[in-house]
């Protein structure tokens, strides 16, 4: 019995004192250049880049990056990439969100025309969440011919 407290007491003490010698690693923080953003919003531009695009939506989450309406909008018409769809429909109906509106309440009609168009597309191209938000719509009969059956099914197919 005596020594399985010793060998405990010997192991108890071995991990305390690795755990103490431990160096905190610091955690990389997001923190792009502008050099870096310049490029990406280029690539995604440009080229569609999917890599830069993805750079540029991380940084635009992070902090409130002006210009990714305008690339989100290339990346869904000019290169059908299907995660653009919602994102740029986010981006629409984010500027003016107030709370306890529906998202497309304080758009002017031409913007909710293409914020909705933007989850049509989405939902074609198959984008989850441009399904699910359409398929809400839908259901709700803001904005879009209520058809609560169509809604339904988009909600089912973005599960």
């Amino acid at each position: 019995m005596t020594s399985r407290i010793s060998k405990f007491l010997i192991i108890f003490t071995l991990l305390t004192i690795s755990c103490k010698n431990k160096k905190e690693e610091a955690t990389p923080m997001w923190n792009p250049s502008n050099s870096d953003i310049s490029n990406w919003k280029e690539d995604a531009l440009t080229k569609g880049d999917t890599n830069a695009y993805y750079n540029l939506s991380k940084d635009y989450m992070d902090s409130s990056y002006d210009d990714f309406l305008e690339v989100a909008l290339t990346m869904a018409n000019k290169y059908e990439y299907h995660l653009a769809f919602s994102d740029a429909y986010d981006c629409l109906t984010n500027v003016n969100r107030k709370l306890g509106e529906h998202e497309l309440k304080p758009l002017n009609e031409e913007t909710r025309k293409l914020a909705i168009d933007m989850l049509k597309r989405g939902a074609e191209k198959g984008n989850i969440e441009c399904q699910h938000k359409l398929g809400e719509l839908y259901i709700e009969g803001v904005y879009i011919e209520k058809d609560i059956e169509k809604g339904n099914k988009l909600i089912k197919e973005s599960e």
